[in-house]
């Protein structure tokens, strides 16, 4: 539709091209049923047609900004939903960044879309001889560039609880860390991660959003370098084996470490030991099992020590020492039964040296344990008695000596049996004489034991009807000693004495001539001891 604005008085047009149809025309009224040859190819606006300016309905523009995007996007003004004419006409948009450009439909300031800046834009849509301008405004964020930084510069291989820190107040923080043995121990979907490294370096990468939604194009990344730890090692010279409270042993380590950190169980650091010595010499005062242990962390920044002490166990060797003392044996019967003597003694590597009379004693016959705690006595003789004693040596000196002991040893009993000589009927004694041992003695003489037996003096035996051979087959003495062989008078004859019988009387012989032949006398006798003496008219011939 077009508007007919009286541009001075009242009445009605004649023109030509302007024939209106209807009553009057009144000045802002809409003239209705107007028909013209008015177009926009053919007249300019504003031309004056008589007394009238015609014009056509101006665009009434509403603007609903872009929403915000992240750069590298762009916006573009056109879309749908940013300009909306309420009274759809028909007409051409331009865009400007100077409101006067855009009022004026002027450039240098008329531009394209999409735009690629944050700002106000200023939107004009012109419809014929109207228009109308409205600000749009556009947001295109920068994206953030994400930094961190780390809790410590020197990361060392086993680290725990080394932090990153990224800003805070932003959305979906996304943290990776790489390589073997590395890991985020907490607060990974925060600004501040903790983190533990193993013995490789890795990478550190970070990404986030920011509140206006945007994100890096690409992550940060940093890489972690690793220093590895301290080996330490030692070496030990001086005394070996290590004995205890005598022995100074000097360990060793590598120079031109820091922070040396040494350790010592059972013993004492007599020099060096410090935390700027590589040495350390020892004096072992604790028997059985030192500990000597170092640590230390490298020369130069980071600082990283070891994961633990590099540790040596130290056999340290006691010197010998007796804690129980030899006691003498009860005393023994020579060549019969066995004694022993022990020692107890405490210390490393314990050699035994028994002695009698101060001079050692070898293993073979009597003796055996030499070398031993115990030395054994198998049937010791008379000669075997003395003092003994034992000296120990082992590993670490002094050696010791025990106090000495006397193994007493009782002879065996000897001697020899005498028998008497009685009349039958009369009284058979023995009699035993002693060469060894102690009285009184018990006898057993052919099976029948006599007691309470004193040396020298007779007692009596059996009676026999006749002289009879007896063997003394034990003696045992008031110590308990017994032999039963070697006996040096083991035999003894008790004699028996009978009294002259004639049991055949002598008979005459034949007659012979005087001076001629020989005539004989013949009588037979029992009895003991006999003699004859043959008498002539009872005077003894010769």
């Amino acid at each position: 539709s077009l508007t007919a604005n009286i541009l001075n008085g009242t009445g009605t047009s004649t023109a030509t091209n302007f024939k209106p149809t209807g009553a009057g025309i009144i000045a802002g009224a809409a003239i209705a049923g107007v028909t013209t040859d008015y177009s926009g190819t053919q007249r300019t606006c504003n031309n004056t047609l008589g007394a009238f300016e015609v014009s056509p309905t101006a665009p009434n523009l509403t603007i609903t900004n872009p929403a915000a995007v992240c750069s590298p996007n762009t916006v573009n003004l056109n879309a749908a939903g940013v300009i909306t004419d309420l009274n759809n006409t028909t007409g051409t948009i331009t865009y400007f960044t100077s409101l006067a450009n855009a009022i004026s439909n002027t450039s240098p300031t008329a531009i394209t879309t999409p735009v690629s800046t944050s700002g106000t834009y200023f939107v004009r849509k012109t419809a014929g001889c109207g228009y109308d301008v409205k600000p749009v405004t556009v947001i295109i964020n920068p994206l953030p560039t994400p930094t961190f930084t780390v809790s410590s510069s020197n990361i060392c291989a086993g680290s725990t609880g080394v932090v990153f820190t990224t800003q805070s107040g932003m959305l979906s923080y996304t943290w990776n860390i790489s390589g073997t043995g590395n890991s985020i121990t907490f607060g990974s979907a925060t600004n501040s991660i903790v983190t533990a490294w193993g013995s490789n370096g890795g990478n550190v990468t970070l990404n986030y959003t920011d509140p206006n939604g945007c994100s890096a194009a690409s992550a940060i990344s940093q890489a972690v370098t690793i220093t590895p730890l301290a080996t330490p090692t030692f070496t030990a010279t001086g005394a070996s084996p290590a004995c205890q409270g005598a022995t100074l042993q000097t360990f060793t380590t590598q120079t031109g470490r820091s922070n040396y950190l040494w350790s010592v169980v059972g013993g004492n650091i007599t020099a060096g030991g410090t935390s700027t010595s590589n040495t350390a010499t020892i004096t072992w005062n604790t028997p059985g099992t030192g500990i000597v242990a170092v640590n230390y962390s490298n020369a130069a920044s980071p600082l990283c020590f070891a994961s633990s002490y590099t540790s040596a166990n130290i056999t340290v060797n006691a010197p010998p020492a007796i804690t129980v003392q030899p006691t003498a044996p009860a005393v023994v019967c020579s060549v019969a039964g066995t004694r022993t003597i022990s020692v107890t003694a405490t210390g490393a590597g314990l050699n035994y040296s028994w002695r009698k009379g101060g001079t050692p004693v070898a293993n073979g016959g009597v003796f055996s344990g030499q070398g031993t705690n115990t030395l054994s006595l198998t049937n010791p003789a008379a000669t075997d008695a003395g003092s003994y004693d034992v000296v120990i040596t082992g590993t670490c000196t002094p050696s010791v000596t025990s106090s000495a002991v006397t193994v007493s040893v009782n002879p065996l009993p000897q001697g020899s049996i005498s028998g008497n000589t009685v009349c039958l009927g009369g009284q058979s004694q023995f009699t035993f004489t002693s060469s060894a041992g102690t009285g009184p003695y018990t006898l057993i003489i052919g099976g029948t034991t006599y007691n309470n037996v004193v040396s020298g003096t007779a007692f009596n035996g059996p009676s026999p009807s006749a002289t009879t051979s007896y063997t003394l087959t034990s003696i045992t003495d008031a110590n308990g000693c017994v032999r039963t062989s070697s006996i040096t008078g083991a035999s003894a004859n008790l004699t028996i004495n009978t009294a002259p019988a004639i049991t055949t009387q002598p008979i005459v012989p034949s007659a012979t001539c005087n001076g001629v032949g020989t005539q004989t006398l013949s009588v037979a006798a029992t009895g003991t001891g006999l003699t004859y003496s043959w008498r002539k008219g009872g005077v003894a011939v010769t």
